[in-house]
């Protein structure tokens, strides 16, 4: 799982650094689709509802949209 991290952070990193996002990020697509793979994996070894997991994190992913919309930076949230 590691390993697909490093790998899509390192996509990243080069598609901005050398300015070709069209060149890396497609590999990044593969890294990311193989880390959602290694989660299930995961869920299921330790027992896990991978569907209510990801429920959860859709509503985490929501609320901090909203806190970005609501005040440009979901840090100040936890300051306010």
């Amino acid at each position: 799982m590691f390993y697909e991290i490093g790998r899509l952070a390192q996509c990243h990193h080069y598609a901005k650094v050398y300015n070709k996002p069209q060149a890396y990020l497609g590999d990044a697509k593969i890294y990311m689709a193989n880390l959602i793979t290694m989660c299930r994996m995961y869920c299921e070894h330790q027992g896990w509802d991978y569907e209510a997991l990801q429920e959860l994190g859709e509503e985490n992913y929501l609320a901090k949209m909203y806190d970005l919309k609501k005040y440009g930076n979901y840090e100040l949230k936890k300051e306010a």
